[in-house]
């Protein structure tokens, strides 16, 4: 998808990454919370 530069790495670019995230959430109108629910439940899916 791209939303996140490839050469970011945890945690020295935690802050810019959560940035990103936030302004993601607000483009497509879902509270950041729910996005973050969401995609937590998607990777205890994906990888259980």
């Amino acid at each position: 998808m791209g939303l996140f530069p490839e050469n970011y790495r945890l945690p020295k670019d935690y802050e810019a990454l959560e940035k990103k995230f936030l302004d993601f959430a607000k483009a497509i109108q879902v509270r950041a919370s729910l996005l973050d629910a969401i995609m937590w439940r998607d990777m205890r899916t994906l990888f259980n």
